[in-house]
């Protein structure tokens, strides 16, 4: 029997609240070594200490989006865009809604698209705004050291395991 070590929260709340622990020490990750990253970077120019400081503020990527969604909307409620802008703004939300769903469309023609997996592709989205309070919530309490453990109730038999029978 096969006993997972890496098992997936299965709820939202188990989820977010690992997320959290995650960001936690993201943001004590990127206190502690961004700096010296970039100061390594401009007098060695070492870029995989450039890469590694990108990498590490993916997290503040994802507020300062937010924020500019959020300026965004509160601009475009005030000043109201004249058509031209909003036909480039309905291209812009098509290209991005075939981003994101692309990988389902591709899922689909190989016939492995399960009412499951395409529940699954619909709802992405509202879990990736779920990052947005994980974030600001990891970052507010980074330096709180505290251990939430995971709970792990899950002992799978290889053979459950749809994918070990087709590899």
């Amino acid at each position: 029997m096969l006993s997972s070590i890496d098992e997936k929260p299965l709820g939202l709340r188990q989820s977010m609240r690992q997320r959290v622990r995650w960001m936690k020490g993201q943001a004590d990750v990127i206190s502690r070594f961004f700096i010296p990253l970039l100061k390594r970077f401009w007098s060695q120019r070492d870029w995989v200490s450039l890469d590694l400081a990108v990498y590490i503020l993916q997290p503040v990527f994802i507020l300062v989006n937010f924020f500019c969604l959020v300026m965004g909307l509160i601009l475009s409620a005030v000043f109201p865009q004249p058509v031209q802008s909003e036909t480039s703004a309905v291209i812009s939300q098509i290209l991005f809604l075939f981003m994101l769903y692309m990988n389902g469309f591709f899922l689909f023609l190989e016939g492995r698209a399960s009412p499951a997996v395409l529940g699954y592709f619909l709802t992405y989205p509202l879990y990736n705004l779920t990052w947005i309070p994980v974030v600001m919530v990891g970052f507010w309490k980074k330096n709180h050291k505290e251990w939430s453990h995971t709970l792990h109730t899950r002992v799978l038999d290889l053979r459950e395991v749809p994918h070990a029978r087709k590899a």
